[in-house]
């Protein structure tokens, strides 16, 4: 594990190969990804940027209440086949 002082030295030093070492991203891509990567902590997750579950389901949940949209409807799933 990590300390927090490993890592404050490894990011003001721009030591990627320390960072990646001791806190390396474990995600496949920005789709497919680990909300609690370690590597967030230094932005070297390739899920970095991704919208997380939570914040999917909060604006799922704007659509439904301010725009009538059904969760169907809002991923993209054709409610008809």
């Amino acid at each position: 594990m990590i300390t927090d002082k490993q890592l404050e030295d490894a990011i003001w030093a721009g030591d990627t190969d320390t960072l990646q070492e001791l806190a390396g991203c474990g995600c496949c891509c920005d789709e497919h990804f680990f909300e609690d990567c370690v590597a967030r902590r230094w932005g070297g997750c390739r899920g970095q940027f991704s919208m997380t579950r939570e914040e999917q389901r909060g604006w799922l949940r704007h659509y439904q209440r301010f725009h009538g949209m059904t969760e169907k409807q809002f991923y993209g799933v054709d409610e008809h086949p």
